[in-house]
């Protein structure tokens, strides 16, 4: 069998065994395991998961190992859930977090996935999450919040779009619009990231004359954005992990 096709079966597997299900008990004719073919199945699937670890920790650095150990089969699922690649949210956790549960950056962010706490409330409320610090909430809460954002430059090409919504997850959707409006005031493509990427470094402070004359109010809608630096910087560090771990976990 190779790889990705083990990978797969093994996530697969022990998502249904984490979820209640019995695969085996679905292809008997609906029957309930025995304890001799219980405990096979048991200690099948700790073989199974010893040797994927193994393979695993020689392909992986440390600390990537780490949380997919604890957390793979709840990234994967999401992942899924959502309709994303679960080795680009391995990506994101990356970038946003370093890997830390307890990450929480400057602005408040939080958990691994650094969810700001207005955003955490809110996702919440919609996914029912009673703590959306909880790592395993987190993950779901940030996964969701990822795709959504996603969705909303379906009039971009696909590689485009992508980097879109990593830019809105890092800055904030509102900087990701002002900058494609300062596209537009250009001229320039609003659906093609290189174009957006340029249009947010131009709303900083230092730009006021510039965005006197693109928005009445003479600001920008989302107001002035002094470190679209941080964000340039983080969509590119996300797509590098992003190929890194399409290469190590395919």
């Amino acid at each position: 069998m190779c790889r990705s096709r083990f990978v797969a079966l093994y996530f697969a597997v022990l998502v249904l065994l984490l979820s209640g299900c019995t695969p085996l008990s679905e292809r008997v004719a609906q029957r309930p395991l025995n304890s001799l073919a219980a405990s096979r199945l048991s200690s099948q699937l700790q073989i199974s998961r010893a040797r994927y670890e193994l393979q695993l920790s020689t392909r992986v650095d440390p600390s990537t190992f780490s949380v997919l150990k604890r957390y793979g089969p709840e990234i994967q699922a999401c992942a899924e859930r959502y309709g994303l690649d679960w080795r680009l949210i391995l990506a994101v956790i990356r970038t946003e977090s370093s890997f830390s549960t307890s990450a929480i950056s400057p602005r408040g962010a939080y958990g691994l996935m650094q969810i700001m706490p207005p955003t955490g409330a809110e996702l919440a409320r919609t996914l029912d999450l009673l703590d959306i610090r909880d790592p395993l909430n987190n993950i779901q809460g940030g996964v969701y919040y990822l795709s959504w954002l996603n969705n909303q430059f379906r009039t971009s090409p696909p590689g485009d779009r992508l980097k879109l919504a990593l830019a809105a997850y890092n800055a904030g959707i509102g900087r990701v619009y002002d900058a494609q409006e300062l596209t537009k005031f250009f001229r320039g493509n609003p659906n093609r990231w290189n174009s957006v990427r340029y249009s947010l470094a131009l709303l900083g402070s230092d730009q006021f004359e510039l965005h006197s004359v693109v928005w009445n109010e003479g600001r920008p809608r989302c107001g002035v954005f002094d470190n679209p630096g941080e964000t340039l910087a983080s969509v590119d560090k996300v797509l590098d992990s992003y190929g890194y771990y399409q290469k190590i976990l395919d």
